[in-house]
């Protein structure tokens, strides 16, 4: 039987629902619960409807009263009381998502990675803080793992996004316009594959930048983040292996045996680097977070 606590992330996040396992039951929920509300956000605005926006709008307003029946809000609400204590986090987060109302349309490198903090750094921020992250160096590093998964999220869904009037490629990564014809129709796939492969490289900085942060984590929570760490970076892996063919004619994700294999690894990774001693961060958070500079510096 599913715990409803468990229902989002079990539908929609398999790589999240994993690695779950590996925290107490009281900090999944917790997790859980979060990531409810994040998904229930995203979805108003994931579909084609006319009225998405005013939905969208309505599900904003009644999230501010403190009688709204939703039962995940109303557990959010317990969770942000306890644990969360920055959250213009949340404030961000619903601007981010309220973007998604309108064709999307990037233009270069830093736009996207204000977009991935937006939909996805926040969410970072606001997880970490339910785990008890209290240190503002830490906020940082989950803020930019948060923008890694999203990169690799917008690398994996550009023909889906497309069909929602969305390009999150940058206009940059591309010597020709580039339309959602133009994806739909399969006639730039090169060119469409060669910019996926550009922003799962950039993801790779902020993974090893986010995971440097895993230290400052309670021990018992550093296996599961770094497996749903590794977890998500390896959808991306299996894309730049896969190639352009597969890339266009099936969607990518992780089986079992490959869920095995990575968390198998990330245990060795585990011990070596985790629960003995500190992994050494190699990159420069202020580098990779320089486009944010004007947004969350001087906030946290």
């Amino acid at each position: 039987m599913i715990n409803q606590d468990h229902f989002y992330i079990q539908k929609y996040a398999r790589s999240f629902y994993w690695s779950g396992f590996f925290l107490n039951k009281k900090k999944f929920n917790e997790c859980s619960v979060l990531y409810a509300i994040c998904r229930i956000l995203d979805n108003s605005v994931d579909n084609k409807k006319k009225n998405r926006k005013l939905k969208f709008s309505i599900f904003v307003k009644n999230f501010k009263k403190k009688n709204i029946s939703n039962i995940f809000v109303n557990k959010y609400k317990s969770i942000e009381n306890t644990y969360i204590k920055k959250k213009f986090f949340f404030s961000d987060l619903i601007y981010g998502i309220s973007l998604d109302l309108k064709s999307i349309r990037i233009k270069n490198q830093n736009e996207l990675i204000v977009y991935s903090y937006y939909v996805g750094g926040t969410v970072g921020a606001l997880m970490a803080q339910v785990l008890e992250i209290k240190n503002k160096k830490a906020i940082l590093h989950a803020i930019t793992l948060g923008i890694a998964m999203q990169l690799t999220n917008i690398a994996r869904d550009v023909i889906e996004d497309a069909k929602l009037n969305r390009i999150y490629l940058p206009k940059t990564f591309f010597k020709k316009k580039i339309s959602i014809n133009n994806i739909q129709r399969k006639n730039m796939n090169k060119n469409v594959y060669e910019a996926v492969k550009k922003i799962l490289f950039i993801s790779k900085n902020y993974y090893a930048a986010g995971n440097g942060g895993i230290k400052y984590l309670n021990k018992e929570y550093r296996f599961a983040i770094l497996l749903a760490s590794n977890l998500y970076s390896a959808i991306g892996n299996k894309i730049l292996k896969g190639g352009e063919y597969k890339y266009f004619n099936q969607r990518t994700f992780l089986t079992v045996p490959e869920k095995v294999s990575v968390t198998l690894k990330t245990f060795f990774e585990f011990i070596m680097n985790y629960l003995f001693e500190d992994k050494i961060n190699k990159f420069q958070l202020t580098k990779l977070l320089n486009p944010l500079k004007n947004k969350i510096y001087g906030r946290i």
